[in-house]
């Protein structure tokens, strides 16, 4: 009974004494605090460099520098086209003027139907054929391809700097530079900005063709409905000039100043007017 009794206030004892224990430690970590050398390195501002660029990364950024001026010429091309190099070259205030009827068709309808001059053709089918709109949007695709030329080679060249500092290599690593950190290299960008510009020359020309053939058709077309409307003009006055003449035969004939041959001569070319006259409206 004894030894029962002496377990059990040992074990009270040992229970208590845990508990004291426990408390202790929670104290001192509640208290904790990180040493002032921490403190003070944390609250430092970052003094931290970057990295001097090499020679390469400076050759590689003015190619890139170099492809996109390249780039904003070639726009500036298309935008405002030289009267040298393009076949045709508007007047800008006309161009102005007229703009609407380059989207909206009853402006272009209103347009075509009050009269207008070559020139309003040639502007309003510069900018309204399917064909040159498509060629000018094969350009400006091209365009594109001076900002993508240099894609993956910002992506190479930053995964190679990123894996610099881990390359291993036998004695001092110092002064030595791996080829994997030169690739690519300025002179393959700059070849591609070569094969870019040939491409983009090659669209330019497309672009200039098709201005070529849709212009010269265009021109086609209204010199042969100015030439249609014109001989109406002149078949309608012979037609009526041949008609008053067949009644003046037709008088003198009653009258018996002219004979029946001069007459029929008068009514033959009067109706080979009219069947010419009736031709014109037709194609017309």
């Amino acid at each position: 009974m004894k030894t029962l009794v002496g377990f059990i206030l040992s074990a009270f004892a040992m229970l208590f004494g845990s508990c004291a224990g426990h408390r202790d430690v929670v104290k001192e970590t509640e208290a904790y605090g990180p040493p002032a050398v921490y403190q003070a390195v944390k609250a430092a501002p970052e003094t931290r460099k970057a990295p001097e660029p090499s020679p390469g990364d400076k050759a590689f950024e003015a190619q890139k520098e170099k492809l996109e001026g390249m780039r904003k010429d070639w726009e500036k091309a298309l935008s405002s086209p030289s009267a040298k190099t393009s076949f045709f070259t508007p007047d800008p205030e006309r161009v102005r003027a007229i703009s609407p009827a380059f989207t909206e068709d009853g402006a272009a309808a209103n347009l075509l139907s009050q009269g207008f001059s070559l020139e309003d053709l040639e502007i309003l089918v510069l900018h309204r054929n399917p064909m040159i709109r498509n060629a000018e949007k094969t350009v400006q695709a091209t365009l594109e391809a001076y900002s993508q030329a240099s894609v993956l080679d910002d992506i190479i060249r930053g995964y190679s700097a990123y894996n610099a500092g881990i390359m291993t290599g036998v004695g001092n690593m110092e002064d030595m530079e791996s080829i994997y950190r030169k690739f690519p290299f300025p002179g393959i960008l700059a070849l591609k900005g070569d094969i870019v510009r040939q491409e983009v020359r090659i669209a330019l020309s497309d672009l200039e063709i098709t201005k070529r053939t849709v212009l010269t058709d265009a021109r086609k077309n209204y010199w042969e409905l100015a030439y249609n409307a014109r001989a109406k003009e002149i078949a309608r006055r012979t037609l009526n000039l041949l008609e008053d003449l067949e009644s003046s035969v037709t008088r003198q004939y009653e009258t018996g100043r002219a004979n029946i041959p001069e007459l029929t001569r008068v009514k033959i070319q009067k109706e080979k007017m009219r069947v010419e006259f009736l031709t014109i409206l037709n194609k017309g």
